[in-house]
């Protein structure tokens, strides 16, 4: 039908019938619309949307592209992508066509995203969204090749150096801290490496006083100001892990001063940024470095490490996919550890000469 005013609104609004891409007839329809021109603009857009071929506007692509991944990925995730694309990719290639995108072009916006001074691992996260992107139009709209492959890759997998507090750092900092509602948070964050969301996300039932272990199954996340619970994202992210006898009598303490709490209330309903903002207060007068909350998971990590925990251990207590992940982020903390292998081989090979 197209565009028509709808008489009884006085508003436009568009109708139109199309072939799906599983060969299917389709019927969409938009409405409100309050000039003719508007819904006209709307009903090119969409039509143009429908193109299945690198003519396809790189917007256009962008949208089917999060159409199509929405279902699959979590709310935090997806958010996350929109906010990079929306930032620092659209701005560049909002109105191109998709095989109008050279290497050469590419190579262009990454100097632009360069210039910009991002961290090593950012800029590599943004490059690596739009290579998803075109990855995305390899596969299903017939471009031959990836152009971000060509043009080479942009950035850091890893930071050049990791934050966090040694075990001695760690004790000057919690002695600071005389409030015991303030402490409990710190020390559950240190002690079993749990991210934030995490945290913020257990509730009575999670926790098993007998057996002193918290099981982790589930994640907060605050996007637009709404609260989401949902699931880690993979199976190894479910995990029950255990803490010290001290601490779980803290938790226990803390969760009795807690107006009724039932079983599946949250136990720690401050928000994500509370945390740091109690650090900033307790490093005040110390002359402790400066860590993100996120930290504390490193700085749990590094204290494993240093204890001597198998690798695979600590990669299952952090809630790590594959074993790689752990390594990947943390091998470099193993240095001390080569030069600790090479002298117990050493005193092995002395005591068998003797």
């Amino acid at each position: 039908m197209g565009v028509y005013k709808d008489n009884s609104t006085g508003l436009w609004r568009v109708q139109i019938y199309y072939t799906d891409y599983k060969g299917e007839s389709q019927r969409k329809q938009k409405k409100g619309f309050k000039t003719k021109k508007e819904a006209k603009q709307w009903e090119s857009d969409f039509i143009n949307s429908l193109d299945v071929t690198t003519d396809i506007i790189f917007i256009h692509l962008v949208n089917n592209y999060m159409d199509d991944l929405s279902p699959r990925l979590k709310v935090s995730t997806m958010s996350t992508k929109k906010n990079i694309i929306d930032k620092h990719i659209l701005p560049f290639f909002k109105d191109i066509k998709v095989k109008d995108i050279s290497p050469l072009l590419i190579r262009k916006w990454q100097n632009a995203i360069l210039k910009e001074g991002y961290s090593n691992t950012f800029t590599k996260t943004i490059n690596n969204q739009m290579s998803a992107i075109l990855n995305y139009a390899v596969s299903f709209y017939g471009l031959q090749s990836n152009p971000v492959r060509k043009a080479g890759s942009i950035g850091k997998k890893k930071s050049d150096e990791m934050n966090f507090w040694t075990y001695d750092e760690y004790k000057i900092f919690i002695s600071n801290i005389t409030k015991p509602e303030d402490k409990i948070i710190f020390e559950i964050l240190y002690y079993s490496g749990m991210r934030i969301g995490e945290m913020l996300a257990l509730t009575p039932t999670d926790i098993n006083f007998d057996e002193q272990t918290i099981s982790i199954n589930k994640s907060l996340s605050v996007i637009n100001g709404i609260t989401y619970i949902t699931e880690p994202k993979t199976e190894k992210g479910k995990r029950i892990i255990g803490l010290p006898e001290s601490i779980m009598n803290q938790l226990s303490s803390y969760m009795k001063t807690i107006y009724c709490l039932e079983k599946d209330n949250r136990i720690f309903t401050f928000a994500r940024s509370y945390p740091a903002k109690l650090m900033n207060k307790y490093i005040k007068d110390t002359e402790l470095k400066r860590i993100r909350t996120h930290d504390f998971r490193h700085s749990h990590a590094s204290l494993l490490i240093n204890l001597d925990i198998n690798i695979m251990t600590i990669a299952d207590r952090l809630g790590h996919e594959k074993v790689d992940t752990t390594w990947n982020t943390y091998g470099h903390l193993y240095p001390n550890k080569r030069v600790e292998v090479v002298d117990k081989l050493k005193s092995l090979e002395q005591t068998e000469n003797k």
